[in-house]
């Protein structure tokens, strides 16, 4: 079981890079994390997301699988194939054929499908960040 109150003084100075097209998904994702202790550095694709990995080290990288402009499969190869490699990457998605394993082989660390729940999300993001 994790301790949550260990959990949120140990994250408070992490950052994670949130990719969502969706602006409601985004606002929700970046208030809750901010709330929990997270630096949250949203937007909205794939492309706008690599600029930002780029000129920033991110601890985390949470990414929607459906996108414009690159979408997160796009981000992973892009991230996985730079000198950001080893930045751990929580792959979110509605479309319920995407699995776990589908997931990894593209090089992303965890996968969680939306909707989802709070807890369940924090699990999988301090799971990959550890």
């Amino acid at each position: 079981m994790i301790n949550f109150k260990k959990v949120l003084m140990k994250n408070f100075t992490k950052k994670v890079l949130l990719v969502d097209a969706s602006e409601e998904q985004r606002f929700l994702m970046s208030s809750f994390l901010e709330n929990k202790g997270y630096e949250v550095y949203p937007t909205n694709c794939g492309k706008a997301a690599f600029e930002l990995i780029k000129a920033q080290l991110f601890d985390v990288v949470i990414t929607d699988l459906k996108m414009p402009h690159g979408d997160g499969y796009w981000l992973i190869h892009q991230i996985r194939n730079s000198k950001f490699s080893k930045t751990p990457i929580l792959l979110i998605s509605e479309q319920v054929e995407v699995t776990l394993e589908e997931a990894k082989f593209y090089g992303a660390t965890n996968f969680l499908h939306k909707p989802f729940s709070p807890k369940i999300f924090l699990n999988l993001l301090y799971s990959s960040l550890n």
